[in-house]
């Protein structure tokens, strides 16, 4: 910790504080000081990730920020941990972390619904609203994402709004494109110079740069790297390519129409798939190898987990957070409307069953492309 911090204290004394605790476990104080920091820092890990995750955020371009006693020493120890960057907040010293999130309310619905209507969907948003609201948010405030878990039948209304306390504070803290562009660029680790505002409605702004990259040494593919901030300064979407549509009060209706249009899908859900992902296929066959010698097949091997194309295009686009879109094709006439492997054999065999999920071989498999094509 810097000399000159609020938290900077007698090194000496903590250092004779520390040294009982050092010498019962045979290390050094800093030793000794660092499993302690590790051990409390795990509570908070497991919090952390698991916000991070519920709103897919990159650890790269995650800031922690530090308020209270102990922001000067849990927060940098906790960030240099995950990945992540951090500051200090101002006025740290005298800022009550529990005040900060007594500020803000945030409420969550879940249902488990087959096949859900537009109406069932804005039923479940409406509920998490008026839950935010109870809990003391303003209603202007209020603002609620929605999730369609098609392989669960689970939908999600996430609503996020500030208290009246909040609210006041924000009237004097509207901050220029200036102070907008310093936030994102220290966000994306880009130059100031290389961003631009794609639209603004005066209380949000989205800010993108154009980011060129080769794919095997002879194409160029580009993409837009997206964050979708308020006038406060704070980060509300962050999405590594994006297209940005804009309309006005006159043809909100049509833009709406064709953006809706343009990425549905027609017919009766698709021809269906079985993924498997690559461990599971490796292990399956070393146990068919290492088999008894009657046992020669033929037998299924596979992950029995089925999927319609419409299902896996629209979570490789969740996942990658790509602005795709999805466009309809005739069905060949040669293909199989169904796939799902029997795998009874290789169980009863071998006792092997895939163990990886369609989503999480996704989860392993995306990071690898990404690394592949940022090595090229």
């Amino acid at each position: 910790m810097p000399e000159g911090d609020y938290a900077f204290g007698n090194v000496e004394a903590a250092r004779k504080a520390w040294q009982p605790l050092a010498d019962s476990m045979g290390v050094t104080v800093e030793e000794a000081a660092k499993k302690a920091m590790t051990f409390a820092a795990a509570k908070n890990r497991v919090v952390a990730k698991a916000l991070m995750d519920d709103y897919n955020m990159d650890p790269r371009t995650t800031l922690f920020v530090g308020g209270g006693g102990g922001s000067s020493t849990a927060v940098p120890f906790l960030a240099e941990q995950m990945g992540c960057k951090w500051r200090t907040a101002k006025n740290a010293a005298v800022i009550s972390t529990i005040g900060v999130a007594l500020a803000m309310v945030r409420d969550m619905v879940e249902r488990t619904i087959i096949n859900p209507t537009q109406a069932d969907i804005l039923a479940v948003r409406r509920e998490a609203e008026l839950m935010a609201a109870q809990s003391g948010a303003q209603a202007d405030s209020i603002e609620v994402s929605v999730e369609v878990d098609a392989q669960r039948n689970l939908v999600r209304a996430i609503a996020i709004g500030a208290t009246e306390l909040r609210t006041k504070s924000r009237m004097s803290e509207r901050l220029t494109d200036s102070q907008l562009f310093d936030v994102v660029s220290e966000n994306l680790d880009v130059p100031k110079e290389a961003l631009f505002i794609k639209a603004t409605n005066g209380s949000f702004s989205v800010i993108q740069y154009e980011k060129v990259k080769k794919a095997l040494g002879i194409f160029k593919t580009k993409t837009y790297p997206t964050r979708l901030i308020d006038d406060e300064g704070v980060i509300r979407l962050q999405k590594k390519n994006a297209a940005v549509i804009t309309c006005g009060m006159h043809n909100w209706s049509s833009v709406l129409s064709r953006i809706v249009d343009e990425n549905s899908i027609y017919g009766d859900g698709g021809q269906t798939r079985s993924f498997c992902y690559v461990d599971d296929l490796v292990d399956c066959m070393i146990r068919f190898m290492n088999a008894e010698q009657d046992f020669i097949g033929p037998m299924n091997m596979g992950n029995p987990g089925e999927f319609s194309i419409r299902e896996l295009a629209e979570l490789v686009i969740g996942l990658t957070g790509s602005s795709s879109r999805i466009v309809n094709h005739p069905l060949p006439e040669d293909d199989p409307r169904q796939r799902r492997p029997d795998i009874s054999l290789a169980k009863a065999k071998l006792g092997w069953e895939p163990h990886v999920a369609l989503r999480e071989g996704l989860t392993r498999t995306i990071p690898y492309f990404e690394k592949l094509l940022r090595d090229v």
